[in-house]
């Protein structure tokens, strides 16, 4: 156990995680999470969040990723025009925002706890299997609970309006068994989103909210 300005952490050095071989602790990172320089078999030496190796969704220095990346265009990823299929480039982003630090989006996943299921995180075939292929160019990989990690149960390909339903920002109201956000229940019911929001706003149950006639105190 190594400590810190006050903080505990495991000490990983000479630890090998995949093809890293932890070198030495390398700071902090989100969250006070623990950093830690590692050397690839590649030669590469990179630094690599502890959740990331304890989790296993960091095994190398990103050159095993590109080599099965290779290995699976050729095989799903029309290799001969090169341009990889639609499918895979949402399994690729997907993955990348998930496991990669470095990714602009990791900061809402991949450092919020969100993760790809084992099933898929070494897999595109898995995913394809899964998910099968887009029904239009419009639609793109949604979780049905935002809070949740990408796996077959809470994923669904849907357009932006379906997943602007879904967003975190709309409060779900779960009634008679059925689940919908206030703008979709406000609808419903023959009441506007305004309306809705106010009888909450007052302290109102969700059955008060959505059943008693409008005017009613």
């Amino acid at each position: 156990m190594t400590t810190e300005h006050g903080h505990n952490f495991k000490d990983l050095t000479g630890q090998r995680f995949g093809k890293l071989v932890v070198e030495s602790f390398n700071g902090r990172g989100i969250n006070w999470g623990s950093l830690w320089l590692c050397k690839c078999d590649c030669g590469t030496v990179k630094t690599v969040p502890a959740r990331g190796l304890a989790r296993g969704t960091t095994k190398s220095c990103g050159c095993w990723v590109a080599e099965n990346n290779v290995r699976l265009r050729r095989t799903h990823g029309n290799a001969g025009k090169n341009r990889p299929t639609p499918e895979y480039i949402t399994w690729s982003g997907m993955k990348g925002r998930c496991t990669n630090p470095e990714n602009p989006k990791f900061e809402t996943y991949g450092a919020r706890g969100i993760s790809v299921c084992d099933r898929w995180l070494n897999s595109f075939q898995n995913f394809l299997d899964d998910m099968g292929k887009k029904p239009t160019s419009r639609h793109t990989i949604e979780r049905i609970d935002n809070n949740g990690n990408y796996t077959k149960e809470n994923c669904r390909w849907a357009t932006n309006k379906e997943q602007a339903n879904n967003r975190r920002s709309n409060r779900i109201l779960i009634f008679n068994g059925q689940r919908r956000n206030m703008k979709q229940w406000a609808k419903k019911m023959g009441m506007t989103y305004s309306t809705l929001k106010s009888r909450f706003n007052y302290g109102w149950s969700v059955a008060e909210a959505l059943t008693r006639p409008v005017g009613a105190r």
